[in-house]
């Protein structure tokens, strides 16, 4: 726990300090007040644990779903009386008991009424329910492989290195596990006995020799360079090296991004827009790369951000007094050039006041 304070500590720093670099004005957001007092409050009360999560996106479809049969003239009762449809709708299908006014008894409804809810997901994602998430799969489950068609254009001739290997034949994705789904170009870090190796996978293959299939991944390797200095991310660099590597091998993913910066990359208008899953004349526009053998580690992401921390094995120094003294001033060199200068309305009015006692002269003089 000591440790884990330590490294907020020093990140909300880090994070505050080039905020304020950037603009003073981030002084005013009381959000990044309370950041100071997060270690604070995980040291007394244990780790932060509102977070926006699947439960909150669920009831945003929820919610999206109750505001579109509305007239709009009383919203806000369109969508209570939705809400409560919803709720008796819920403890229905729910084997909720009724009381019935004739028998003057308690009934259940029928499994009729219960299994349009329980046999349908339709139903249930339309009521914010994900069966998936309350009964996941055991890890033994995976990896599963993922009933698609391997499209033409991704049809790989079967390496000359497992010629040697009955029954194998290609797959277009696999789930490695209840969160990640593996197929072509999905970089992934690999358990090699001594060191932890990252690569690129080029193609995924199926033996089904034995009673449950077995999937190896034919990939290449990337060595790992040193720190971009724009980026400030782990670099990354393609070598000619391949291997096929069984997914038990396999630690996880990780987000690779291409290193733009070095390469140059341009942004052109060439990209074909798809409308209603059609390539249209219309262009957009995309990156062109202008290489496929330089890449950064995006340690910034959210996903998994563990494995990328323990591969990428950045070091952060804390920012000194120093710094944070020259970050301040130029954010308020910055947040002072934002402000826009009143205008200077006094030669306005004069302008107006002489051109009045010239009308008036001249009506005078008439």
């Amino acid at each position: 726990m000591e440790t884990y304070l330590e490294t907020l500590k020093l990140h909300i720093n880090r994070l505050l300090y080039y905020l304020i670099k950037s603009s003073a004005q981030w002084v005013n957001k009381p959000k990044l007040h309370i950041l100071l007092h997060l270690p604070e409050s995980i040291e007394r009360l244990g780790n932060a644990s509102l977070f926006s999560t699947e439960k909150f996106e669920s009831y945003n479809g929820v919610l999206r779903q109750s505001s579109i049969h509305s007239n709009r003239q009383a919203p806000g009762r369109d969508l209570a009386r939705s809400f409560d449809n919803y709720s008796n709708l819920k403890y229905l299908v729910s084997g909720g008991m009724l009381y019935e006014e004739n028998s003057k008894n308690w009934e259940n409804p029928t499994n009729e009424v219960t299994d349009i809810f329980t046999n349908n997901p339709d139903i249930q994602r339309s009521m914010g329910f994900n069966s998936a998430k309350v009964d996941p799969l055991p890890a033994v489950a995976f990896p599963q492989k993922l009933c698609l068609k391997v499209p033409k254009s991704e049809i790989a001739s079967l390496p000359e290195a497992i010629n040697q290997r009955d029954k194998l034949h290609q797959v277009l994705k696999i789930k490695l596990n209840a969160k990640e789904v593996l197929h072509k170009g999905v970089f992934v870090v690999i358990d090699r006995g001594d060191k932890n190796v990252v690569a690129a996978i080029d193609s995924i293959w199926e033996s089904k020799g034995s009673s449950k299939p077995l999937y190896y991944l034919w990939v290449t390797g990337y060595t790992l360079l040193g720190v971009d200095d724009y980026y400030e991310m782990r670099k990354l660099s393609r070598t000619s090296q391949q291997a096929l590597i069984p997914t038990r091998k396999v630690i996880g993913c990780i987000n690779v991004q291409h290193n733009c910066h070095a390469g140059n990359c341009q942004v052109t208008t060439s990209r074909p827009a798809r409308l209603e899953r059609l390539d249209k004349n219309v262009k957009t526009v995309q990156v062109e790369h202008t290489d496929n053998d330089h890449f950064v580690i995006n340690s910034a992401s959210l996903r998994n951000s563990d494995l990328h921390h323990a591969i990428s094995n950045l070091t952060f120094a804390p920012i000194t007094p120093e710094q944070w003294v020259d970050g301040m001033a130029t954010g308020c060199r910055v947040w002072s050039d934002m402000v826009e200068e009143p205008e200077d309305t006094d030669g306005l009015e004069g302008t107006s006041d002489s051109e009045d006692k010239n009308d008036e002269e001249d009506s005078c003089e008439e």
